[in-house]
């Protein structure tokens, strides 16, 4: 093969894995206007690889989402329940903490506690959620003290 392939051309060959890995990174950098592009991309090229795929690709969306500050769009996007069928992955535990933060945003902190208290009940089975479980309370507690203060 020589390198004068077209973009396109090579970017077909890189699996579901290495594209998701490489928005995941994408994001953990910081470039969250070009990981949502990506992610979504990503969504339509998996969306007929089943409940493994549309989770894995809603849940980074929404913490993308969740981090770009615009948590408004997460509710709609996790308001269907993760399938029994993938009952032994950290999905369910995921989708609550990505709910309560964006809950927490949304000012609705009664809603937002429910989420991750369900969250760190999902999480006994995933403890290394458990950290960023705890972390997502932090500014909920905050604005709520702040607003109680008022």
């Amino acid at each position: 093969m020589c390198g004068c392939q077209k973009p396109a051309q090579v970017s077909s060959r890189i699996s579901a894995d290495d594209e998701y890995a490489r928005v995941r990174l994408e994001f953990e950098k910081g470039n969250l206007e070009a990981a949502l592009k990506d992610i979504e991309a990503l969504a339509g090229r998996t969306a007929k690889l089943g409940d493994d795929w549309l989770w894995r690709v809603r849940l980074l969306k929404s913490e993308i989402l969740v981090w770009r500050g615009t948590a408004d769009d997460v509710l709609p996007l996790l308001s269907e329940p993760v399938p029994d069928s993938l009952a032994n992955k950290d999905y369910s535990a995921r989708r609550f903490t990505f709910l309560g933060l964006a809950e927490g945003h949304a000012h609705n902190f009664e809603k937002s506690a429910q989420s991750l208290a369900r969250a760190e009940k999902l999480a006994a089975a995933h403890p290394e959620l458990l950290g960023e479980i705890y972390l997502a309370r932090a500014p909920s507690l905050s604005i709520k003290d702040c607003t109680k203060t008022r």
